[in-house]
């Protein structure tokens, strides 16, 4: 559903923000990404992150406030964003930089009985909400819904994950069509409430969709043809996470960074390796911990994992105040040497 601007004069500010940074970008060098990128907000609790290679922006969306953030590559921080309603809790982002659409999973929440998830399409260079998919009316009756994670295609169609069916759904807007894809009990997860989706990501090959489930941690492989059949990822030498360390108590967001998979954890990120990659059944783990102890997402950046520092986790899970400074940072692959030098003695 298309919906113009609320607010012109800012609208006209961000727009003329986002056409500099454009022209800046074709025809300066590409600046090199920082370590770090410390978050202006106090309060918002960042969740999600994406990134937008052309202009080397990153995205950061908000559990609370009801905005979406811009970072840019020099670190200067600008509101994309503002949700007429500030209790819009916004989760998982993702660029689609070819379209130039960032797509937005918001929840409203106004009866915490009966959540209603949407999956929002923001026009990237014009900083304008253009599209609104309303997930509860993918079903015949009114239920509550939810937007987890999400990912997009070469195509350009977009795979939602929702934690409180649990479901994949996939939305096409080149046709305007959004439909059910998954709807397998395995999805929930083996412990109930709270154990199920947590992270989504779609393998470079086009062909399979990566889930995680948060905890026990574990991931289930879909293909885009035969989605109702979820295999199991197995790790023969080490397993995902680490029962008994607080660190790695829960999966949280997914992503790709070429063909290896980075799965977030709250103090810890894991770097997959798939054995087989033409099924994606098996896998070799390797752990990065050096890290901060408030991670919920991550993203790929300039060929880099960047992961998200915000407490989210043990805000939504465990009820806890969040502890600000937040921050993006970079995800160092030097940061699994010391674990893969273990695993060979």
């Amino acid at each position: 559903m298309d919906q113009a601007p609320k607010h012109r004069s800012t609208m006209t500010i961000r727009t003329s923000l986002l056409a500099a940074l454009l022209g800046f970008t074709a025809i300066a060098c590409d600046v090199p990404l920082q370590d770090v990128y410390e978050l202006r907000s106090k309060t918002s609790v960042p969740k999600g992150l994406a990134y937008d290679p052309i202009p080397q922006v990153f995205y950061a969306t908000s559990l609370r406030g009801g905005e979406i953030t811009m970072i840019t590559a020099l670190g200067r921080e600008y509101s994309f964003y503002e949700a007429d309603d500030p209790n819009v809790a916004f989760h998982a982002a993702v660029v689609d930089a070819e379209r130039r659409t960032l797509w937005v999973c918001a929840v409203e929440a106004a009866d915490p009985s009966l959540p209603r998830a949407s999956l929002l399409g923001f026009d990237l260079d014009e900083g304008r909400l253009e599209r609104r998919v309303e997930l509860s009316e993918l079903w015949s009756a009114p239920s509550p819904t939810g937007c987890q994670a999400l990912d997009v295609d070469a195509g350009g169609a977009v795979y939602v994950a929702d934690r409180v069916r649990p479901a994949i759904y996939r939305h096409d807007p080149a046709t305007n069509k959004s439909g059910l894809l998954a709807n397998t009990p395995e999805l929930a997860g083996p412990g109930g409430e709270g154990s199920g989706i947590s992270g989504l990501a779609l393998h470079p090959d086009g062909e399979h969709l990566v889930v995680a489930l948060a905890d026990p941690p574990a991931l289930r492989v879909l293909t885009l043809e035969e989605p109702d059949e979820l295999g199991v990822v197995d790790f023969p030498q080490r397993p995902l996470g680490r029962a008994g360390d607080p660190r790695m108590s829960a999966a949280q967001g997914i992503a790709f960074v070429g063909d290896e998979l980075f799965v977030v954890f709250p103090g810890a990120v894991q770097r997959v390796r798939f054995t087989d990659p033409d099924r994606l059944r098996t896998a070799r783990v390797h752990t990065a911990t050096a890290l901060p102890n408030g991670l919920s997402s991550a993203t790929a950046a300039d060929g880099v994992a960047y992961a998200i520092d915000s407490d989210a986790f043990q805000v939504e899970a465990l009820g806890v105040r969040p502890e600000p400074p937040f921050a993006i940072v970079r995800v160092d692959p030097v940061l699994f040497t010391a674990d893969e030098d273990r695993e060979e003695e």
